[in-house]
């Protein structure tokens, strides 16, 4: 009887204990307790990004396409907003609506539809904050990120998705005679698309943009509902090109590489490369009938210099693609099993 009134008062007048003995004892029940309104670093990184992400209306053939799109840059009344291609092309009219609500006319300044990017120019009475863009090249597999789109007009609330980068790839597409093929760098990702994701923002756990949302890329290992992007260093380059030219043009070689420097000693084992660690981009695709492949390239080739300009990076490369042209013959010189080797390749 006293056991029983001594364990009472414990229970009632000492619940931090309670705790304690359900650990030691597996028959005690534990009850979990649901705190409201907390928050994690995910939700406020949401937060301070959602406002930069916008919804995009295009009018193509008397229909309504809906996108989303980012805020680039904002000065005085000029704020460009990064889109898809594909939500815009061919569209008789374009409107922007931001986070808050204001709907605004777009005109399309330029666009690539390799890349699926838009560059769309509006005219705001007040400052828009701009995204902030972020380093693709140094994302890993694995990252966690985050994928937001613009609010759409039914719901009024944009989508939010949480996960990890699946894999990095550069995504080649087929050249015909017809249309010239083309090589992007591209993240992947295990988050859910909604239909409005296409423009988005796909960001890392600091808010900074890694990757434009796009649906134009895929690959036998990924899946059509799950988001990709365009990684931000790309979109960049296009912006920039955009921005002076209003088009875009790229050379393509036809070629598929990895960082020398970024290659485990395994790795380096499997391509007889040696244990030192110098720069260059090994090799490892040609495709077929392309102009590296009728020039003699070879996969596990070193690439070094391009015209005299060193490639020490894929980026050095991704960054070439867009100073060449087609019809360009350019100087290439590789490093094949420790020999130097000099060709000429014609940019297609």
């Amino acid at each position: 009887m006293a056991w029983n009134s001594w364990l009472t008062y414990r229970l009632v007048n000492n619940p931090s204990d309670e705790n304690n003995e359900s650990v030691s004892n597996p028959d005690t029940m534990i009850v979990n307790h649901t705190i409201n309104g907390y928050t994690t670093d995910i939700t406020e990184t949401v937060k301070k990004v959602q406002s930069r992400v916008v919804s995009v209306l295009a009018t193509v053939d008397e229909r309504t396409v809906t996108g989303s799109g980012v805020v680039y840059h904002s000065s005085e009344n000029d704020c460009y907003i990064l889109a898809s291609y594909t939500t815009v092309q061919n569209s008789s009219e374009i409107e922007v609506r931001l986070d808050s609500g204001v709907k605004l006319p777009a005109e399309l300044v330029g666009g690539d539809e390799k890349t699926d990017i838009a560059l769309l120019l509006i005219h705001p009475e007040f400052m828009v904050e701009p995204i902030d863009f972020g380093d693709s090249d140094i994302v890993k597999q694995g990252e966690y990120v985050i994928s937001l789109s613009g609010r759409t007009p039914s719901t009024g609330n944009g989508s939010v998705g949480f996960g990890v980068v699946s894999f990095l790839a550069q995504i080649y597409r087929e050249f015909t005679d017809e249309e010239v093929g083309w090589i992007a760098s591209t993240l992947f990702t295990d988050i859910y698309a909604v239909d409005n994701n296409v423009g988005g923002a796909l960001v890392n756990l600091n808010g900074d943009l890694i990757g434009l949302m796009t649906r134009r890329a895929t690959t036998v290992d990924s899946n059509s509902r799950l988001v990709s992007a365009i990684a931000s260093n790309e979109v960049q380059i296009v912006v920039d090109q955009l921005l002076s030219e209003k088009s875009v043009t790229r050379g393509f070689l036809g070629m598929i590489g990895r960082n020398v420097s970024d290659l485990e000693l395994y790795e380096k084992s499997a391509y007889n490369l040696t244990l030192d660690n110098y720069d260059g981009v090994l090799v490892t695709e040609v495709i077929a009938d392309s102009p590296a492949f009728q020039a003699g390239i070879q996969e596990g080739d070193i690439l070094l210099l391009v015209n005299d300009i060193e490639i020490k990076t894929v980026a050095d490369l991704r960054a070439l693609t867009y100073q060449i042209h087609p019809e360009d013959v350019v100087t290439v010189i590789v490093n094949r099993r420790g020999n130097t080797e000099t060709m000429s390749v014609t940019v297609r």
